[in-house]
């Protein structure tokens, strides 16, 4: 398990699911058809505690990461 600072300053648990889909949002936002069905559940999940920050863009939604992750340095 793995810890995500967010940008409130609070250390979010990242767990093996989670730390998969965060690992390509720090890379580029997600579109969210993209993603099959679990993965988009998981990450409006993330959504909620704060992980990834759910944008729409053109109609489309994009999940992407909230980069003040100071812990994975």
């Amino acid at each position: 398990m793995k810890y995500f600072e967010i940008s409130n300053g609070y250390r979010i648990p990242v767990f093996g699911e989670e730390q998969v889909l965060l690992d390509r949002a720090l890379e580029n936002p997600i579109c969210e058809t993209d993603l099959d069905l679990r993965e988009a559940q998981v990450a409006s999940q993330m959504a909620t505690k704060g992980i990834l920050i759910r944008t729409e863009h053109d109609g489309e939604v994009y999940y992407d990461a909230d980069r003040m992750d100071i812990w994975r340095i």
